[in-house]
């Protein structure tokens, strides 16, 4: 380690020459490089929730989950499957692989659950198939503002930061 240490300080000409051009591609890049305030990321998840009224959540993984996990498990791309069940209705969330088409994920979610539903009580109601979308659904950043101002200039202040931001 010294070694190298020793032969950085001898060659500082070559050392500074390119400290200086990585700077310098490092900061043509920044500027080149496209940014998006909200960049869309497409997150391959589906959500399919299945209400039954009244249905306890030993009741609902029995009677919603496990027929519909059965169908869901043979859609291609799958990566993970976790289930949830409680008072009144189930949910199944899919994660699929990020090279998959979230569209057709969607479809042959839907076409799955279609089938499951001939399985499904009488009294349940139509099983809801969803792509869960990360960016509408969680904010980036959240700000809270308080404090012993009126509420227009805390507005106002608001309004402020986020135009700064």
């Amino acid at each position: 380690m010294n070694g190298l240490i020793d032969a950085a300080f001898a060659r500082t000409r070559v050392v500074m020459t390119a400290l200086v051009v990585v700077v310098l591609f490092g900061f043509i890049s920044f500027k080149t490089i496209p940014r998006e305030a909200e960049p869309d990321i497409p997150a391959p998840f589906v959500l399919v929730t299945m209400p039954l009224p009244g249905v306890s959540p030993e009741d609902g993984e029995r009677l919603l989950i496990r027929p519909t996990e059965l169908e869901v498990q043979s859609v291609e791309g799958l990566k993970q499957m976790d289930s949830l069940a409680y008072d009144g209705a189930a949910q199944i969330i899919l994660e699929f692989e990020t090279t998959i088409d979230v569209d057709q994920a969607v479809l042959d979610v839907r076409e799955a659950v279609d089938r499951a539903k001939a399985e499904d009580p009488t009294d349940a109601e139509e099983p809801i198939v969803s792509e869960f979308n990360l960016q509408n659904q969680f904010p980036i950043l959240t700000i809270i503002l308080y404090g012993d101002a009126p509420e227009r200039a805390i507005y106002q202040t608001a309004k402020h930061l986020q135009d700064q931001l």
